[in-house]
Parts: structure tokens; sequence; C-alpha cells
């Protein structure tokens, strides 16, 4: 005698969607003008301040440039790693902070966390502002 295998029976739930806010779209203006700000700082203030030659001998990961990339309603601060290992691609790129855009004259500053989540550390803050918190974190740049 065999046994009949018994069904489960399938329950559809109605679960309506997540209202979400829009994000806000970055004008071009604000975008070029932005970009060449911060553009401008880094090469005036970051570079000079941050960014050393070469050593003969690399032990650790060193930190040979920054750069700058938008997307979409974001700015990025790039660091451009250099690795002693051969194992490992070299260089590579890093994201150390995110400046991301809220309305006009209007930003957010995050931080990338060990585990690459980011973890907003202002709100609602002028980007020369966003600029100097960066400046003054020296932890960030490790």
């Amino acid at each position: 005698m065999t046994k009949k295998s018994k069904k489960t029976k399938t329950v559809w739930v109605w679960a309506p969607r997540k209202s979400r806010v829009p994000k806000p779209s970055l004008p071009y203006q604000v975008e070029a003008a932005s970009k060449t700000e911060l553009n401008h700082w880094v090469e005036t203030v970051l570079k000079p301040a941050y960014l050393t030659p070469l050593p003969e001998k690399l032990v650790t990961n060193h930190l040979i440039d920054f750069r700058i990339r938008c997307y979409r309603h974001y700015f990025y601060l790039q660091g451009l790693y250099q690795s002693p290992f051969p194992e490992s691609p070299s260089p590579f790129l890093v994201n150390l902070a995110r400046i991301e855009y809220l309305m006009q004259g209007c930003f957010s500053l995050s931080y990338a966390g060990s585990s690459l989540k980011w973890f907003e550390a202002s709100r609602g803050i002028s980007l020369q502002t966003c600029m100097t918190n960066i400046q003054e974190a020296d932890w960030l740049f490790g």
C-alpha cells in the first residue's frame, strides 16, 4: 500500500509596493559648476596635503592620486592606491567619500565604512562645508 503525498496549498497575498520618494535630478549647470569646484579643491588642497612620493619598497597600500567621479546625483571622492602585492590589481580605486545633491545649494556628506556601506556624516550643508569636513577628517585617508 502506498501513501499519497499531501500537496501544500499556495496562498497569494496582496502586498502593495512601498512608495518611494523620487531622487532629485542633478541639473547640468550645477553638475558642471560643482565638479569644477571639487576638481580645483582636489588639485590645490588635497593633493599637496595627503599625497607623498612612492617609497622605494612598498609595505602597505600607498595613496597615489585622488579623483572626483559624478554618477547620477552623487559626487564620489575616490582614492587611487598602489599595492605592493603582485597578486592584487594595482593601482586600484577606493571610494572615500560621497557628496549627494539634495536641492539647490544643499548637499549631504557620507563616508564608506569598512563594510563598504555608506554612513551619512552630515545632511543639508553647502558644498564648501562638505569639502571642509572631508579635509578635516584625517582618518579618511588613513
